[in-house]
């Protein structure tokens, strides 16, 4: 956040309050924070309802790191001022920095409504609305905030995930090579639309944005695991093999990378490898839930008169595939309680 509120908190007349006013402002903008808080502090002892005073009070809590104090005071300083738009922005703002999402929506609705030529305020509206997962919601106001401001390159960046939640990567790529156009050095719109075209069944042009997205990054271990699933789509498994190497080299706790590489594996037949890699299917942002037992998981150690609980982790096609593996287990001795899916019991 830049600047500060106005510097006269207004109908008061007061020439003290004025200067000490003026003075913390003074400090606000200069970055000493603390000197300008305990200015304000002292106007807000004797005057509790100032308008001007709560928002510049809140700025800084925004900026130190106090989002709930922040809130408290810009909802004092909306009840003075309902239709400052700025306000119930700077209201949304801090609610969902406190995580406080659905009250967050209703202070962007209002700045919006209070605002509506703000390409801001649509935007932070649909980013709070993403974050809850509301992404039908989210589409619209992404899309306005591109209409008011064209080159507003987040927007399109963000509307392209929402069109890919929902499933629609057509609209998805458009919205990608929008923000791209607005900013071409940006590695993640390039490497996201790969994904739409993945998603599209359009290979080649995923790598070829793939590749795009690593000539700027050449780091980025998502695009280099990635462009190894395209490789490996393509039938050129050795050179998919070196890209999920190479993006474990880059990020070595990059789960995806090592699932891809554990699958790469066990497609060439190369078992104790690719299963000790799928165990990071566990980790990744889409992997099974987890669930903890007191007991610590079976690691191939001999199971004679033991209990074993075996659960699906995945869906009901892998529990079918995988069962054929049971009656070797209980054949070493295991007394097996076998956890099914109630679509196959």
């Amino acid at each position: 956040m830049s600047g500060g509120p106005p510097i006269k908190p207004g109908g008061e007349g007061m020439a003290e309050l004025e200067r000490l006013f003026g003075e913390s402002t003074a400090h606000f903008q200069a970055g000493r924070l603390k000197e300008a808080e305990a200015g304000l502090s002292e106007l807000l002892r004797q005057h509790p309802d100032l308008p001007d005073v709560l928002h510049l009070l809140a700025l800084i809590e925004l900026r130190t790191g106090r989002p709930e104090e922040a809130a408290g005071h810009l909802e004092k300083a909306i009840a003075k001022q309902p239709d400052s738009a700025d306000l119930h922005f700077l209201l949304g703002g801090a609610l969902k920095r406190a995580g406080r999402l659905e009250e967050a929506v209703l202070a962007y609705d209002k700045a919006v409504s209070l605002g509506p030529e703000r390409a801001e305020a649509h935007y932070n509206l649909g980013n709070a609305l993403k974050e809850l997962e509301r992404f039908d919601d989210a589409i619209p106001c992404y899309r306005r905030a591109v209409e008011l401001e064209p080159g507003f390159a987040d927007a399109h960046y963000n509307l392209g995930l929402v069109l890919m939640a929902v499933e629609r990567p057509d609209e998805a790529a458009r919205a990608y090579r929008d923000a791209i156009a607005a900013n071409p050095g940006d590695a993640e719109a390039h490497l996201n639309l790969g994904n739409a075209h993945v998603r599209l069944g359009e290979t080649d042009a995923a790598i070829d944005y793939f590749r795009q997205a690593l000539d700027i990054d050449p780091d980025n271990a998502t695009a280099i695991t990635n462009l190894g699933n395209a490789l490996m789509d393509k039938g050129r498994y050795e050179d998919a093999l070196a890209h999920h190497r190479r993006a474990i080299e880059a990020a070595p706790d990059h789960a995806e990378a090592h699932q891809n590489l554990g699958l790469l594996l066990l497609l060439q037949g190369r078992l104790e490898e690719g299963w000790a890699e799928n165990e990071w299917r566990l980790r990744t942002e889409e992997g099974a839930p987890q669930r903890t037992f007191p007991q610590a998981p079976w690691a191939g150690q001999p199971v004679d008169a033991k209990t074993v609980l075996v659960w699906g982790e995945q869906g009901a096609g892998d529990e079918v595939m995988f069962a054929g593996m049971v009656p070797d287990l209980a054949a070493a001795g295991a007394n097996v309680i076998l956890e099914a899916d109630p679509r196959l019991v």
